[in-house]
């Protein structure tokens, strides 16, 4: 519809840009364009004529698709025709057919990378279902998609971990993360100098010898992904901070930043002796325009630490690591296999809008360093917090304590199973507890992912487990209901009519499904699938609510856009992340 408008378009006014919205109104036509302005402003016509002059031109065309094009002033309108339009469309939405060529580029999404020493809590799942979702489009639209994990298990935080884990009493009956997470902030408490002494002597003991300190960070790790399995949350591959530094793709990484000359070891001053990033020249007005990479005493800072991971993570360096299979996924290792993680086109790092600038300076590093195309392709997906209304979390505090990501996907399962249970008095409890968890972990996904990531979350119940619109539930319950109707009669072929308005709305919506998966892919904006799928839940109950499916004379085609409408939707609540329920 779109494309062939676009071409019989591109053929008249060339490379000007060309954009369609639908009308207001069905009887001006199905979707117009305002290309008639942008070629005005090159051409210092009036965009009446211009569009006039247009409307001339495509009378000669040939199309399939499209009717009667006609101008409404300045506006290009199209007609569709909606029986040849609707058939082919249906016919390849039910063969599964999205049209989607296969890409050459290699998109790697970094998610999650939490502490390996508490347990996750909501913005940790913020993070990891806004990464986990992009991933996930990116692979429907068929890039080689690479999400990775990072693992930093020699930072001070874990050694303040491991030091309580060995010196203080706790409940050894707790989910390790759990424990971990709770002795944590006992540490914080009691901490003093002696404390403090001994904890940064592990610290060092932990970064000459990562075995130290790895069993423990492994063990925590499996508690962390425990959680995020229950949300069906998976990654290709963990990567650890001391497999980086033992592969000496750090060491290679530094040689290269070396060379830069806005990246200098300084000779004097507060910074002698550090390898700083000089940003002056680029950002004038900064207060404090140097940037440490690497201290004095020859010890990365964390941006130094990420600018040598993300030379890694584009391919930039000549060494790797090796890989161990560990469960599902692969791990870093010393002693594992070679694997071809990294070498990425494109790198996603899905991380709080706190680290904005250390972000920054990363993406400005691979500038200095001449990778201006790399820099390009860095992007930074910020995020702002979430928390339960009144609360907010930290993990020093201990605030998060009653409100981790357990808890909150044991509430949403009991909170489900308790609407189930109002519902479907009939249904066997194995299957109300099926239908329970599908809900609370669509609740819980759907509910964050709509929200356009910038923006701060108050997570409510009653919105999660809203089953009058932008919810899970409501979009499980459209496919629910496309599926009840689908048991009682069989798809045939027909002759298409698509007379009725509803039955246009609704085959003008299916076929936007994968253009708008394109934008929320483009604009790294995963919310944009939500609206959409929430949109399409509404066009088709307000089809089902209108019009007669079985029995009716139209029975064959109505059911041809009740299963095509099933099949996108349980493909984009797949996209989120989301089971597909096929009862309710």
């Amino acid at each position: 519809m779109y494309k062939e408008a676009e071409e019989l378009l591109r053929s008249i006014v060339g490379d000007i840009e060309i954009v369609f919205s639908d009308t207001p109104d069905p009887k001006l036509g199905d979707f117009s364009s305002t290309v008639a302005f942008n070629l005005a402003k090159k051409t210092k016509k009036n965009p009446n004529d211009v569009a006039k002059e247009i409307i001339s031109d495509l009378k000669t065309k040939k199309t399939r698709y499209i009717k009667e094009i006609k101008n409404m002033g300045p506006y290009i309108n199209f007609f569709v025709d909606y029986d040849t339009f609707g058939y082919d469309l249906l016919k390849k939405i039910l063969d599964e057919d999205w049209e989607i060529e296969e890409k050459k580029e290699k998109v790697i999404v970094e998610h999650t990378s939490a502490n390996p020493n508490k347990p996750l809590h909501m913005g940790h799942l913020r993070n990891a279902i806004l990464g986990d979702t992009l991933a996930r489009i990116f692979k429907f639209l068929r890039y080689n998609t690479e999400i990775q994990n990072y693992i930093d298990d020699l930072g001070i935080q874990v050694a303040e971990t491991l030091w309580s884990y060995k010196n203080l009493k706790f409940d050894e009956n707790k989910k390790f993360d759990h424990l971990l997470g709770e002795i944590y902030v006992e540490v914080e408490k009691i901490k003093d100098y002696k404390i403090e002494k001994e904890i940064r002597a592990l610290n060092k003991e932990m970064e000459e010898d990562s075995s130290v300190s790895r069993p423990f960070v492994e063990r925590c790790l499996k508690a962390q992904l425990k959680t995020l399995s229950d949300l069906d949350i998976s990654y290709d591959v963990l990567i650890f901070e001391s497999d980086l530094i033992k592969s000496k793709i750090f060491d290679e990484a530094y040689e290269k930043i070396k060379q830069s000359k806005d990246i200098v070891l300084e000779e004097g001053g507060e910074n002698k002796g550090c390898l700083v990033m000089k940003l002056g020249n680029i950002f004038p007005d900064m207060e404090n325009p140097d940037k440490i990479l690497i201290r004095s005493d020859g010890t990365a800072t964390y941006t130094g630490k990420d600018v040598a991971y993300h030379l890694w993570k584009f391919g930039l360096v000549e060494r790797n690591m090796k890989y161990l299979k560990w469960n599902s996924l692969y791990k870093s290792f010393s002693e594992g296999e070679t694997k071809d993680f990294g070498n990425g086109n494109t790198v996603i790092n899905v991380i709080g809008v706190e680290q904005r600038y250390p972000q920054e300076v990363v993406k400005l590093s691979l500038e200095l360093l001449g990778y201006s195309k790399k820099a390009e392709n860095f992007y930074h997906l910020a995020y702002e917090h979430v928390s339960l209304p009144e609360e907010k979390f930290s993990g020093r505090k201990g605030t998060w304590i009653g409100y981790t990501g357990d808890e909150l996907i044991e509430e949403a399962f009991l909170k489900a199973k308790e609407e189930v249970e109002s519902r479907r008095h009939d249904l066997p409890e194995e299957k109300k507890v099926k239908i329970a968890k599908a809900v609370a972990s669509g609740a819980i996904r759907y509910n964050i992912v709509k929200y356009a990531p910038e923006k701060k979350i108050i997570f409510r119940w009653k919105d999660a487990l809203n089953f009058e619109g932008d919810s899970s539930p409501y979009i499980q319950y459209a496919h629910a209901r496309c599926c009840s109707i689908l048991k009682k009669a069989e798809l045939s072929d027909f002759t298409p009519n698509f007379s009725d308005s509803e039955e246009k709305k609704l085959i003008k919506t299916l076929y936007k499904f994968v253009i708008e998966t394109e934008k929320a892919c483009n604009l790294k904006r995963p919310h944009i699938l939500t609206k959409y799928l929430n949109d399409l839940a509404t066009v088709f109950n307000s089809f089902y609510n209108s019009l007669k499916v079985l029995g009716s004379e139209e029975e064959a085609q109505r059911l041809a856009l009740v299963k095509t409408t099933q099949i996108v939707l349980k493909k984009g609540l797949s996209l989120l992340g989301i089971e597909a329920l096929e009862e309710m």
